[in-house]
């Protein structure tokens, strides 16, 4: 049977946070936007998109999507940063007022790399299409991050620490033939992780469909300070929250066989692939550590009696 063309999308709109594109030419001499851009969705919500777009396509015609771009590059626009680095008073709601509202399309994807026994799993929000959010567009000013996303169900897993919450890890087919592995959570609120404890199966294609979550919460700790008497306070860390937690999918999966299922054998080949590319990302990343070390100044030898002329003046 046939598989069906996979979705992997993300639409973000939110206030601007901070703008790091650039203009680059890169080792072909193409002009590219390179950089990313950092959207706040509210004042805890916030999302940092990478962006490496080319001025002509494989076909060799100029891209929208570059000179859509082009538009949001730093001089265009206004961040919160920047806002608040020239307002030191002002707070969230006022700065994001005045920052551009912009929107992004991107897509989800996995960025993996293994040296030696060490193994890395980076998911990133790829960026291809960006633009102002104004008055005149069709649809309101509503900040958001959301996904939708279809995956081969490699494993369904009990949160740890008895939260009721599902861990769904799914992998999503690449151009290349190999696969992206790449986790979401389902809640317990409006009956999610029931449903797809009770509906989903390794094997299933399913589509999933959610909200992207970055926030940092500070929260109080409870322990001992290290002193008697009187206390030094409540005590605070700060709790870092990243994840893709679904709202909502396929009502019925496809299962093995039905036509549109991601077959075992599109998955066996992929993960094979993913495994050597794992390692060559590896080799590159430690070429890098490589090159840095030996470059890097090297630290002038500690004063000892041995390495002193006697005829030093002091």
């Amino acid at each position: 049977m046939a598989e069906k063309k996979l979705s992997n999308t993300v639409k973000i709109v939110g206030y601007l946070k901070e703008n790091n594109l650039a203009k680059i030419t890169n080792s072909k001499g193409v002009n590219v936007i390179n950089g990313s851009l950092t959207i706040a969705v509210d004042d805890i919500n916030t999302h940092k998109v990478q962006f490496y777009v080319a001025e002509t396509t494989k076909n060799g015609e100029t891209s929208k999507d570059y000179e859509a771009l082009s538009e949001l590059l730093p001089d265009c626009t206004i961040t919160v940063a920047s806002f608040l680095k020239e307002n030191p008073t002002a707070d969230f709601k006022t700065a994001a007022n005045a920052a551009s509202k912009v929107w992004v399309m991107a897509r989800l994807e996995e960025f993996a790399s293994r040296i030696g026994e060490r193994e890395r799993s980076l998911v990133q929000i790829k960026g291809f299409r960006a633009g102002f959010k104004t008055a005149t567009d069709k649809g309101p000013f509503v900040p958001c991050a959301e996904f939708t996303v279809d995956v081969y169900i490699n494993d369904i897993t009990a949160e740890d620490g008895n939260t009721g919450r599902l861990v769904l890890e799914g992998l999503i087919p690449m151009y290349d033939k190999s696969v992206q592995k790449i986790s979401f959570v389902a809640p317990t609120n409006d009956g999610i992780a029931d449903y797809i404890g009770k509906n989903y199966r390794v094997g299933d294609t399913v589509t999933l469909k959610g909200d992207l979550i970055s926030i940092q919460e500070r929260i109080e700790v409870a322990g001992n300070s290290g002193f008697f008497g009187r206390g030094n306070g409540p005590q605070y860390e700060t709790k870092f929250i990243r994840e893709r937690r679904i709202y909502g999918g396929s009502e019925v999966p496809l299962h093995q066989g039905d036509e549109g299922a991601i077959s075992t054998s599109t998955i066996k080949e992929g993960l094979a692939q993913r495994e050597i590319k794992m390692d060559a990302n590896g080799a590159k990343a430690a070429a890098r550590d490589a090159a840095k070390e030996s470059t890097a100044p090297k630290a002038a030898p500690k004063a000892t009696a041995s390495n002193f002329s006697e005829d030093v003046d002091f």
